[in-house]
């Protein structure tokens, strides 16, 4: 069914970009190929990919051409987005390149295949002339500082997100304060955007409004998530988070409304519609399970990360300190990269929160002076 809409879409002007090729080639990861050059060539017929079979080639040439064939086809962005060292690397395959044969770790970011305003990016700034070798213009624009702390107990994947998200924020307001994020808002904020990727699951999906009935509902839960699989795990659900919330900077009875709004708003005279905490955090089980799941997707085989500078994000599971955090010309996603030797591996895309779209864009601008040539192998 999914193969079928795909070649629909893409025998249409909707793929004008090619981007359901792409999608198709996705699909095929999970299915099953005694050639793998097959996850390619048997798909040819429902792409845009404009290569010849040619069995002459071997795996790792074959996949080279169609990443070049994707990257003018699509662009930097979508190409970029499937490939890294977070896929398991055969073949000798660069990173750069993705490997149709390894089930993709973690989530796509979130840039819909069908959505035709996502594609476009050109080719101008990118030199593949070196065989495997892909150079890109971009920008430093900090380095990985701080990861997620390691958990003393293994946990199931579910419960493992939660607790991981949990420790993540303790440390970071340990060491941070209330120092305001980036962007100019408090830190708890700017984490829950970042997780739900500013959109509002209990609101169909909607922006994130700010300050709004919506918004405190969403906040509230957000921190129930937190606080139910932080510490105390063996004590009830309310008395749990009653422990758990002053490790946030927030007040577990009366004055929980006042202290919410400090750290959600970072204006303690805009209320939520509570009396105090129990009241806030209590009742909302059903919201519970959506955020919950919400939070789980986004950060499967993933991981939390703070930069030098304090930028916040989420990226491949492999992540170590010292990775850089770029901006590469035409993706509109942050890259990270890893330096070795003469030069660098590509760990994957990442999502943090005030670097998207835009506003990393409005970076290579602000400092064209400063930007060089990576070199990816």
């Amino acid at each position: 069914m999914l193969l079928r809409k795909a070649w629909q879409y893409q025998n249409s002007e909707i793929d004008a970009g090619g981007v359901i090729g792409l999608y198709v080639l996705e699909l095929g990861r999970d299915l099953k190929a005694s050639d793998p050059r097959d996850k390619v060539y048997g798909f040819l017929g429902l792409t845009r990919v404009g290569i010849i079979p040619d069995y002459k080639k071997d795996v790792r040439e074959v996949y080279i051409e169609t990443a070049l064939h994707l990257l003018r086809l699509t662009g930097i962005t979508q190409t970029l987005n499937l490939a890294g060292m977070e896929n398991e690397q055969k073949f000798e395959l660069p990173s750069w390149v993705p490997n149709w044969t390894s089930r993709r770790k973690g989530l796509y970011l979130k840039q819909s295949f069908f959505d035709i305003k996502t594609v476009g990016d050109i080719m101008s700034d990118i030199d593949s002339s070196e065989e495997g070798v892909l150079k890109v213009i971009g920008l430093q624009l900090s380095s990985v500082a701080e990861l997620e702390p390691e958990l003393s107990q293994p946990l199931d994947d579910s419960g493992r997100v939660t607790t991981r998200t949990w420790h993540f924020c303790r440390h970071y307001l340990a060491n941070h304060g209330s120092k305001p994020y980036h962007t100019g808002i408090p830190f708890l904020q700017a984490m829950m955007r970042l997780l739900l990727d500013d959109e509002d699951p209990l609101n169909s999906d909607s922006k994130i409004s700010i300050p709004t009935d919506a918004f405190f509902k969403l906040g509230t839960v957000f921190i129930g998530v937190l606080c139910a699989n932080g510490e105390n795990t063996d004590l009830e659900f309310v008395e749990r988070c009653h422990r758990n919330l002053p490790k946030l900077g927030l007040d577990p009875d009366v004055d929980f409304a006042k202290t919410f709004s400090k750290q959600f708003l970072g204006d303690s005279e805009v209320l939520g519609p509570w009396e105090n905490a129990t009241q806030a955090l209590y009742g909302n089980f059903a919201a519970y399970l959506t955020i919950f799941g919400v939070m789980g997707r986004a950060m499967r085989n993933r991981c939390l990360f703070c930069t030098e500078d304090g930028w916040i994000g989420i990226g491949p599971e492999d992540l170590m300190k010292g990775d850089l955090v770029c901006a590469v010309k035409n993706c509109k996603f942050p890259v990270l990269l890893r330096p070795e030797d003469d030069h660098f591996l590509l760990l994957g895309t990442a999502l943090i929160h005030g670097l998207m779209d835009g506003a990393i864009f409005a970076e290579l601008e602000s400092r064209s002076s400063s930007v060089q040539e990576f070199k990816i192998w």
